[in-house]
């Protein structure tokens, strides 16, 4: 969160927030679709019982987001590694009006 809004002006820092916090909850509903999908499809596909197809589909949906992973992290990486550049000494001016 505090990266995500570390470079908005003080008086935009609660719709930035409140953007970071939709942006977030949209991202674990999709997710959660997303999984369901696969664990649902991979267990359709399955031949053999119920109880097998289930653990076949969760499998499935657990083993996904694993190999997708690394990918994230990498990008994730590589897009929070371009606004960290910026230093600030100690002592400088946060921008933040003292009270």
């Amino acid at each position: 969160m505090t990266s995500a809004t570390a470079d908005v002006p003080a008086q935009d820092s609660g719709i930035a927030s409140a953007s970071v916090n939709s942006a977030q909850q949209m991202g674990g509903s999709i997710g959660s679709a997303a999984f369901n999908t696969v664990a649902a499809s991979a267990a359709a596909a399955f031949h053999g019982g119920t109880r097998a197809a289930a653990v076949h589909g969760f499998a499935t949906a657990n083993r996904v987001p694993l190999t997708v992973l690394p990918l994230a992290a990498a990008a994730t990486a590589a897009l929070a590694g371009a606004g960290s550049s910026r230093r600030t000494r100690p002592g400088a001016p946060t921008g933040i009006p003292a009270a």
